[in-house]
């Protein structure tokens, strides 16, 4: 358990430092930009953040199965099948309301997100482990 704690601990501490990083990076953009900040704008921008966040957090969450006993802890296997999907969450959004985000047809949005998590879900076996949990089956293999 203290494996498990100290991991998530550590997992959150660096998704602080990149969005401490990103927000860094970001205010001179605001500043300096010529852009019209209207509510629209605002959201496009937040959106894209968003979108462009996905890939640090994603890898970060390799970090939340460090131990053996992690690969059947519930919470890790429902936290990281979230991260996986939440872009096709937000694109499905956004495909409902009909929101361009700077100009681009939602419908092309929810094929390249579609296709985007398909590739990170071959890459990644979260999904296999939230099966496997929800049959009750473990997902260590093998034990040391």
């Amino acid at each position: 358990m203290k494996d498990i704690l100290s991991t998530t601990i550590a997992v959150l501490q660096a998704l602080i430092t990149v969005s401490l990083f990103l927000a860094i990076m970001m205010a001179p953009i605001f500043y300096f930009s010529k852009l019209n900040f209207n509510f629209k704008n605002v959201l496009q921008l937040l959106i894209t953040l968003v979108f462009l966040y996905w890939p640090l957090i994603l890898f970060f969450t390799a970090m939340m199965f460090a131990t053996q006993e992690a690969y059947d802890h519930p919470p890790f296997i429902f936290i990281s099948n979230f991260i996986l999907l939440y872009p096709l969450m937000i694109s499905l959004i956004l495909f409902l309301t009909q929101f361009k985000l700077w100009s681009i047809a939602p419908k092309y949005i929810l094929l390249a997100v579609i296709a985007v998590t398909f590739i990170a879900n071959l890459g990644f076996s979260y999904p296999k482990l939230m099966i496997n949990y929800l049959r009750g089956k473990s997902n260590i293999s093998s034990k040391i």
